[in-house]
């Protein structure tokens, strides 16, 4: 789906990077050496040797799609294995994501649908002081379980046809709830 021209993705990637510039250290990228074969071609990562994070298996991923959908009431589309970094560590790998749109009127808040995203998901523990962001027009965290991480976005953006004064807070601009437009991200791997 796309708002604008940016699809929802690159809007979850800009908000997750605007909270985390917020509200974590600065981090040092560090590059990642390109591993070749004995004929110098560089080898493609595949889930059997990205170093890092790994995709949960499809039917943890498929339990995960499950408890979001119950715990919200949304829809979530799954992509089995997306690009996945842990933006406490800075490690990188593969990791299933699973997302959902929606408006105002299924969401009252982004923290109220986090705590029921946490409370739904049985066995995991948050780490709110390692992933925790909040901010007026998102909230995020992590969770972990034994060698998992699930990390859980919720943002909202006006929709298109709102014209917020640029002047003024976000949040003081005057939205009906069908015209706050909701993004729910899920990203799970494992090491």
């Amino acid at each position: 789906m796309k708002i604008g021209n940016y699809s929802i993705q690159r809007i979850i990637i800009i908000f997750t990077l605007l909270l985390i510039t917020g509200c974590a250290p600065a981090l040092t990228p560090t590059p990642i050496p390109v591993e070749t074969d004995a004929t110098s071609n560089p080898v493609v990562p595949t889930d059997a040797n990205v170093s890092g994070y790994q995709p949960v298996s499809a039917e943890v991923c498929q339990i995960l799609q499950e408890a979001a959908s119950q715990s919200l009431g949304l829809t979530f589309t799954l992509e089995a294995s997306v690009p996945f970094t842990d933006y406490s560590s800075g490690e990188t790998g593969l990791g299933c994501s699973l997302t959902a749109t929606t408006n105002g009127a299924a969401i009252s808040s982004p923290q109220d649908a986090l705590t029921k995203l946490v409370n739904g998901f049985v066995g995991w523990t948050e780490d709110s002081t390692k992933y925790g962001a909040d901010g007026p027009t998102g909230s995020a965290t992590g969770l972990t379980r034994d060698s998992g991480v699930l990390l859980i976005g919720v943002s909202w953006q006006p929709s298109a046809e709102v014209s917020c004064p640029a002047d003024q807070p976000i949040d003081s601009c005057p939205l009906t709830p069908e015209q706050k437009i909701y993004t729910v991200n899920i990203q799970a791997a494992q090491k």
